[in-house]
């Protein structure tokens, strides 16, 4: 699953265990579910409130940045 090989990758890159969470984002849209999806689905201004929601793991901000870099 992608899920996975990016929390490979990132770990990889980094020394540091990254557990990587999907997320679907359509940029200048208004986006509502019906439903539960099994990732976020959302526009890019819901991003601030939904991240630190997901809770997946506590990083230091070195690694943060760490993981920025990765994807510049």
């Amino acid at each position: 699953m992608l899920r996975e090989r990016v929390s490979q990758w990132l770990t990889k890159a980094t020394g540091s265990p990254v557990a990587a969470t999907p997320a679907l984002v359509f940029p200048g849209w208004y986006v509502t579910s019906q439903s539960k999806p099994p990732f976020p689905i959302l526009n890019h201004k819901q991003l601030v409130g939904t991240i630190p929601k997901l809770k997946t793991q506590d990083l230091p901000l070195q690694q943060v940045d760490t993981i920025i870099y990765q994807g510049v």
